[in-house]
């Protein structure tokens, strides 16, 4: 995507940031605002492995919460890195999205 947007003549960077660390997103969220001036929006988009397509009643209780724990987690340490740059700023948005599997009926 980055490329797409920068061959189309925009601006576009990307980071490869483990969305599980506290540490890794609070730098990261750090090292854009030091970079750009500030930090206008966070959107968290990151992919997890999960079980589909098996029973409900089939599944293991981890694999029913794995996914849940890990989007749960990894929304809520982008959503606070980016809201203490926000509050300073005094605006911001945080977009919050499911994946595409919360809208698929097995």
């Amino acid at each position: 995507m980055a490329a797409d947007i920068v061959e189309g003549r925009g601006d576009a960077e990307w980071a490869v940031v483990d969305a599980l660390d506290p540490d890794a997103v609070r730098a990261h969220a750090d090292e854009v605002v030091a970079a750009a001036g500030g930090l206008d929006i966070s959107f968290n988009a990151i992919g997890v492995d999960h079980v589909q397509g098996q029973p409900l009643t089939e599944l293991a209780p981890a694999d029913f919460s794995f996914p849940i724990a890990t989007y749960t987690t990894t929304q809520f340490l982008t959503a606070t890195a980016a809201a203490r740059h926000m509050r300073e700023r005094g605006s911001g948005v945080i977009l919050l999205l499911s994946t595409t599997a919360s809208q698929v009926a097995l």
